[in-house]
């Protein structure tokens, strides 16, 4: 990848190995499993994806931090062969293999297609006013914290920045598990799999709630406005009105504690919203509604195990207080 331009086809077939463990664990998937376009997942967390490298992007990329140092005059076996090849005359007569006659020197001439072509010609036209001196010029590349550009450098200069969609902070600073994040991630892009999406697909026949049979489970409603939760989020924000849509439960939640630290109030906040959505199969899936006690104290054992994930320079005890006060509340 940081010698050729690989071939589209190659990058597809990288991709597609790719999504497959992204999004189903295995070899391959369907465009079905992919919650969220690709694209997206290939952005930076910043700019609403995951982190993902964009494989073109990247291959790109690596290939301009060898032309630098081409052009640098960094000293190494690439460098030093690519000038004895094209400073001091060395042609493609003088290779062995043309020199014995397994190859004509046709044969190895680069076949460039009409568009490569104008791009050469566009290349001539821009540097045939620079004059070059003895020494080797100096360099620097703005986006790269010393001289020496990175591949990464070039990667983020070439990405065009995008609009991300709010509570990229709740989503990625903090301690819950990656399943938790990548969940919430897709709940910001609102792609999550409610009963009102999949209706629209015709994956099913009703858009109707499994709790209150009337109402179409859309994103809001599941998250916030299903009146099974009412008294769940009456426990989890005491004193708060009930949240509208699920961004806005997650901003409330994480509030709670924000003045002990940022980590814990988002930790708080995607493990409510992970309450919410695995209590949501257990009863499409298994038949079983739990009640409020049931939900708080499974909120409690999820965020007590997740503070296992936690630095030990954090201190997680406010948000253990928090748990246990959760249950304990008459």
């Amino acid at each position: 990848m940081a010698v050729v331009p690989l071939p589209v086809t190659t990058l597809q077939q990288l991709d597609r190995l790719r999504k497959g463990l992204f999004w189903k664990g295995a070899s391959k998937c369907t465009g079905g499993d992919c919650q969220v376009a690709w694209e997206l997942a290939c952005r930076d967390i910043n700019d609403g994806g995951v982190g993902l490298k964009d494989l073109a992007t990247l291959n790109t990329s690596l290939l301009l931090k060898h032309i630098h140092k081409l052009f640098a005059g960094v000293q190494n076996p690439w460098t030093d062969w690519m000038r004895l090849w094209y400073d001091e005359g060395y042609s493609v007569e003088d290779t062995p293999l043309v020199a014995a006659g397994g190859l004509t020197a046709a044969a190895l001439q680069p076949r460039l297609t009409a568009a490569a072509r104008h791009e050469l010609e566009l290349l001539g036209m821009a540097i045939a006013g620079v004059v070059l001196g003895g020494s080797h010029d100096g360099r620097v590349f703005v986006d790269s914290p010393s001289e020496a550009p990175t591949a990464g450098a070039f990667y983020r200069r070439i990405r065009t920045p995008a609009i991300a969609p709010p509570l990229s902070d709740i989503n990625w600073v903090g301690f819950a598990p990656k399943k938790a994040k990548i969940f919430f991630w897709i709940v910001r892009h609102g792609r999550t799999r409610t009963r009102d999406s999949m209706h629209r697909h015709g994956a099913l026949d009703s858009p109707d709630c499994p709790f209150c049979p009337g109402h179409s489970e859309d994103l809001d409603h599941l998250f916030a406005r299903c009146p099974r939760l009412a008294a769940f989020w009456a426990r989890v924000l005491p004193g708060h009105s009930p949240p509208t849509s699920a961004c806005d439960a997650a901003e409330l939640v994480a509030g709670l504690l924000a003045a002990q630290d940022a980590q814990l109030g988002h930790t708080a906040a995607l493990g409510a919203l992970w309450i919410v959505w695995k209590s949501r199969n257990r009863m499409v899936f298994d038949g079983i509604r739990l009640d409020l006690d049931a939900l708080v104290r499974l909120l409690r054992d999820h965020l007590l195990l997740w503070c296992c994930r936690a630095s030990r320079k954090l201190h997680v005890s406010p948000l253990q207080a928090w748990c246990q006060s959760l249950v304990h509340i008459a």
